[in-house]
């Protein structure tokens, strides 16, 4: 069965992606820098695709154990920081096809990983056993693409994506799986233990024990802030895009459909910008990239609808169940606008892709790196390794390193951080997004260091907090700013005539230009602002304030 499509300027299976990448050239980027330094780290694996793991003896770590090579795996963090991998996709060599269904932890504190569960062999059935009944002979079968969260317990779900089925066939899958990390045990918590099941919708806005969506894969998903799941679009059984939105209770084991259509290949409504209105959709499309912000609304980046990809970013509320269509262009295959490295700006966006791997701060800013789309350079499509944050406080986008088509990895000194280190080009890589300051990647289809493209297992870490502003990028914004009380202890102050200003982002740096505290800024009157600051260390810091007339900086002291 081949895997759906990744969007190009045609249809492309991802295992013809290879056909045109081979005849993509990598294109050098232009833009403006602002002396922003990001720190990657290459924290473990090969430097190059194609590399059998190790899984060692199942729940024993051990410095020389790594998984095999893949992409589109799941992935969550439990609630001791571990990093948890489940399953994905490796085509090794052609015509033959690996899905996974093996378990592995990997621990930041001794770097090193543990096969936890599962089939260290490929291609393995799922075993069910009895819905709701945890067992240690319960496990998914192999599988990628599909849906994941973490829950409020430290548990981890899973939802279809495409792979085998209790009877070892292939296919489109809608069950879902609880994984208990007190007990190391799976649980079967509903859905067809058979591939390609229809859905069943219900009434909309009515949980039902008997709703259930159809078989997915490649669609997006969200856990809010009541811990609700959330899972939009994707393929269906019939291999075609979908729109339909549904909410799945824990507390209750129900299924709600939400909002979108019951049938494929719905077209997408922009409506006006910044405007909710009930006929607003995103459309049917699949491979996109979503996350929440802290007043729990939904957000979906680009993805594909139907044989290309977008950059239009979207806003669900749930209060009103309706889409916004708020930043980006509503025309395919756009290229980005990177503006000036490490500075937002209202016209700043990345460019149209799929496959990208993202994560939320715990500022609740969402951060991109790479994908399959639009170089910023050039109109050809191909992998990328770009880096972008996006303010939901601002809804501005960020472009903070990377810009080039189908670059080379620069690893450096492995567990040694450095500006110069960057990941290659990747897309339909595996990451970490639960609420945290460190972006983690691992493998994925793109680039290693010299041997050309193919899956990956190399990990990489960005620290957030670590981003650095050179000296002459902080000495080239003058425009000065009062900041009170000078020094300060919990809460610090400043002026700014509103209706100038627009929206305002905020960013601190200490005395070494490491960022330590970055987003919008709290608005107590029209002019006035305030910014917490109890929680950094005493001493000097800089305060930037971005403006759309500029950026605003001033010092000040933490007692």
């Amino acid at each position: 069965m081949k895997q759906p499509s990744l969007p190009a300027t045609s249809l492309l299976t991802t295992r013809a992606v290879a056909l045109l990448v081979s005849l993509i050239a990598s294109v050098p980027a232009a833009y403006s820098q602002a002396g922003l330094q990001t720190t990657w780290t290459w924290v473990k694996g090969p430097k190059e695709p194609y590399d059998g793991g190790n899984p060692g003896t199942m729940g024993v770590a051990a410095p020389g154990n790594v998984p095999m090579s893949r992409y589109s795996g799941s992935t969550f963090k439990d609630n001791s920081g571990n990093l948890w991998l489940f399953g994905g996709f490796n085509y090794l060599p052609a015509p033959m096809y690996f899905y996974f269904n093996d378990l592995w932890q990997f621990n930041p504190a001794t770097g090193n990983w543990t096969w936890m569960k599962g089939s260290s062999a490929p291609n393995a059935a799922g075993s069910y056993g009895s819905i709701g009944v945890a067992a240690p002979a319960n496990s998914p079968g192999a599988r990628s693409d599909a849906a994941s969260w973490v829950d409020s317990d430290g548990n981890f779900w899973l939802f279809g994506g495409t792979g085998l089925d209790a009877s070892g066939q292939e296919g489109f899958l809608n069950d879902l799986w609880q994984f208990q990390v007190s007990t190391g045990n799976w649980v079967w918590m509903g859905g067809s233990h058979f591939r390609d099941a229809a859905g069943n919708y219900g009434q909309q806005g009515v949980a039902s024990g008997s709703n259930m969506p159809s078989a997915r894969t490649n669609m997006m998903f969200w856990r809010d802030n009541a811990g609700q799941l959330w899972v939009y679009g994707g393929y269906n059984h019939l291999s075609q895009r979908t729109n339909d939105l549904w909410r799945y209770s824990i507390a209750t084991n129900t299924w709600t459909w939400m909002n979108g259509s019951t049938s494929g290949n719905a077209p997408i409504v922009y409506g006006a910008i910044g405007i909710p209105a009930a006929t607003n959709t995103p459309g049917a499309r699949a491979y996109g990239h979503a996350w929440t912000d802290a007043a729990n609304n939904l957000y979906l980046f680009g993805g594909s609808h139907g044989s290309y990809s977008y950059n239009d970013l979207w806003k669900y509320t749930p209060q009103n169940n309706q889409w916004t269509w708020i930043h980006g262009d509503s025309l395919p295959l756009s290229p980005a606008v990177t503006g000036t490295q490490g500075v937002a700006h209202p016209q700043n966006r990345p460019g149209a892709r799929v496959a990208g791997a993202g994560f939320t701060d715990l500022q609740r800013n969402f951060w991109l790196f790479g994908g399959w789309g639009i170089a910023p350079s050039s109109p050809i499509v191909g992998g990328l390794n770009d880096l972008w944050k996006y303010s939901p406080a601002t809804n501005q986008w960020t472009w903070m390193k990377g810009a080039e088509l189908n670059a080379y990895g620069i690893y450096g000194t492995q567990g040694s951080p450095s500006t110069g280190n960057n990941p290659g080009s990747r897309w339909s890589a595996m990451s970490w997004s639960a609420p945290a300051n460190d972006l983690w990647i691992f493998g994925g289809l793109g680039y290693g260091e010299t041997a050309g493209w193919g899956e990956l297992n190399d990990l990489w870490r960005l620290n957030s907090n670590a981003l650095t502003l050179s000296t002459s990028a902080l000495s080239a914004t003058p425009v000065p700013l009062t900041l009170y009380p000078n020094p300060a202890r919990s809460q610090l102050r400043f002026e700014l005539a509103a209706a100038a200003m627009g929206k305002l982002s905020c960013r601190i740096v200490d005395a070494s230009g490491r960022t330590v505290l970055s987003g919008a800024p709290v608005r107590e009157t029209a002019d006035r602002y305030s910014i917490d600051v109890a929680h950094l260390l005493p001493g000097t810091y800089t305060v930037l304030i971005q403006t759309n007339a500029g950026t605003r900086q001033a010092s000040f002291v933490k007692q």
